[in-house]
């Protein structure tokens, strides 16, 4: 679905790796204060659950020795959504996961010396890749040629290297406590461009909490579990030309789009939720 223009937004383009995924349905997409303008794909998802649930305020009345209900009215509508994702292995998924910022510290890696003398696990940076020495030795007068397979060995003078993949599989993460991580705004696109249909479902919600609820199995393989609850709309503006919400405030903003406008509605969305996460777009009076 996403081409150039989707694909820059995104603070992990690397989350439709086959070693990410399992199988998916819908594209979820989250975006939080600071995050310089770049979204978060959730992945492929696996399920995805909503729930509205609505609170009743009873008035009643006692008049004569008996109590009579004189007006029921919904006090509160909440938005709720759990879903699942199998794309356990993407840095930024697992950040939104835990609650936690992850801090990325590369590994002390050099570009290929030649006649050099490797000590075992001196490690080598070519076409951001790691090259891990699993034999030491000298190196020799020139610079193998490299696999590209995780796992695939080759031999430089006496020294043998290992591809051990790339530069962000050998990069630590440490996290850091940041009470802004699981809130944010976020929207859900349910989109039939795979089948025969012709329209697509975008559903906007520009305020909310996310927070990473189970670890559940997902076609045998491990998975993610969260649950997004929708909080009150504090004055995000939709653009009008897509439906003009001037009077009314919803906690979500749901769109029915012919699938050859997804693409540019989608962009158009994103970017003035992100401006109104920024805290860049006016709050309405």
């Amino acid at each position: 679905m996403f081409t150039e223009l989707i694909t820059a937004m995104l603070r992990n383009p690397d989350v439709l790796n086959a070693r990410n995924i399992t199988t998916t349905g819908n594209i979820i997409l989250g975006y939080r204060k600071g995050d310089g303008g770049k979204i978060t794909d959730f992945g492929l998802i696996e399920s995805v659950d909503r729930n509205r649930e609505t609170q009743k305020r009873t008035f009643k009345g006692n008049r004569k020795g008996k109590t009579k209900t004189y007006k029921e009215v919904i006090d509160e509508s909440t938005f709720s959504m759990t879903f699942q994702t199998g794309s356990t292995g993407d840095a930024a998924i697992r950040e939104w996961h835990v609650g936690k910022k992850a801090i990325i510290t590369p590994p002390a890696a050099q570009a290929f010396a030649a006649t050099h003398d490797y000590a075992a696990n001196d490690m080598v940076l070519e076409g951001g890749r790691i090259y891990r020495v699993m034999v030491a030795g000298k190196s020799g007068a020139a610079a193998p040629v490299w696999p590209t397979g995780e796992g695939e060995a080759v031999g430089s003078g006496t020294a043998t290297f290992v591809d051990a993949g790339t530069l962000a599989d050998n990069s630590i993460q440490a996290f850091s406590e940041d009470a802004s991580i699981t809130s944010g705004g976020f929207v859900l696109v349910q989109t039939n461009e795979e089948s025969d249909n012709t329209l697509s479902v975008i559903r906007v919600f520009p305020n909310g909490n996310i927070e990473g609820n189970g670890e559940p199995k997902i076609q045998d393989f491990d998975g993610f579990q969260f649950l997004f609850t929708a909080t009150g709309n504090l004055g995000f503006q939709p653009p009008a030309e897509f439906g003009d919400f001037a009077q009314a405030r919803p906690d979500g903003y749901v769109y029915i789009v012919p699938t050859w406008r997804t693409e540019a509605v989608l962009k158009a969305l994103l970017d003035a939720l992100i401006a109104y996460v920024d805290g860049t777009e006016p709050a309405a009076p």
